[in-house]
């Protein structure tokens, strides 16, 4: 419920601070109380083809596993394009899977 949601946020924020996040440099915020991400997410889900997905990197190694994969892994890079797009980020981290 709440109580459990706003504990947990609390103890993200209390991690990030303890690790030595400057909040001075950073700005830190609860994504899910941003209605425009969850927005841009669904109009983005919408006009992204099932194809495209299925190239995905994640899904086709859990895939190939025999896994059962989530709807949330398979929505992910729909979810990450919202994060880039509505923040109007700059740089944007690429991991070691996406070569």
């Amino acid at each position: 419920g709440p109580v459990v949601r706003w504990t947990v946020t609390r103890e993200a924020v209390l991690l990030l601070l303890a690790s030595g996040s400057d909040p001075n440099k950073r700005v830190v915020f609860q994504q899910s109380a941003v209605p425009e991400h969850v927005e841009l997410t669904w109009i983005l889900g919408c006009l992204t083809s099932t194809g495209a997905l299925n190239r995905m990197t994640q899904w086709k190694a859990k895939s190939a596993k025999h896994e059962v994969p989530c709807l949330g892994l398979y929505n992910y890079p729909v979810l990450m394009a919202a994060d880039i797009l509505l923040y109007k980020a700059t740089h944007v981290p690429v991991g070691d899977d996406q070569d």
